[in-house]
């Protein structure tokens, strides 16, 4: 029950904090002068190939924005292990912020060039640095989320109420 706990911890922290990336993403492409879609369509990419390029705002943004918001929702699981649950917050910051980088240095090593050659330049620094730093700000919920899901009593089978039936 403790690991489904912490799970939910991170979980609950990585949903806010894939939404918060979706539209740092979106305010980048619009300060760009790229259309606010385009991150998305790249980034669904890796079920389409290279039509996303020539794709509008259409099926193809919603598969990439729901493939953004599952990955970086899912990311965050592995923080809740990751981000210590009683200690200093100076600690929970490193720990967060070292979490993001290692998070960055995957998706930018491994994750946009796998999806098209081109991605990488869809996705700069400029746009993923900001995104992880809020990325990691949103991850230091966990600890707090943690806390109020353990204080919580989970049921977890059904009883019969108890008094006479009707």
């Amino acid at each position: 029950m403790r690991l489904a706990r912490r799970a939910l911890a991170g979980l609950d922290a990585g949903v806010t904090g894939s939404l918060v990336v979706v539209a740092w993403f979106v305010f980048h492409s619009w300060a760009r002068g790229e259309l606010w879609y385009t991150k998305f369509n790249v980034a669904a990419g890796v079920l389409f190939g290279s039509r996303v390029f020539q794709a509008g705002a259409s099926m193809t943004t919603l598969v990439g924005f729901s493939l953004l918001v599952v990955v970086y929702s899912l990311a965050a699981v592995p923080a809740a292990w990751a981000v210590p649950q009683r200690s200093s917050l100076l600690l929970r910051i490193a720990a967060v912020l070292i979490y993001s980088a290692l998070f960055h240095t995957l998706l930018e090593r491994w994750a946009w060039p796998h999806i098209s050659t081109y991605a990488p330049s869809y996705f700069p620094r400029t746009a993923t640095v900001p995104a992880h730093l809020l990325y990691a700000i949103c991850l230091l919920r966990v600890p707090a989320r943690r806390r109020l899901l353990e204080d919580q009593q989970i049921v977890t089978s059904w009883q019969e109420p108890s008094g006479p039936a009707r």
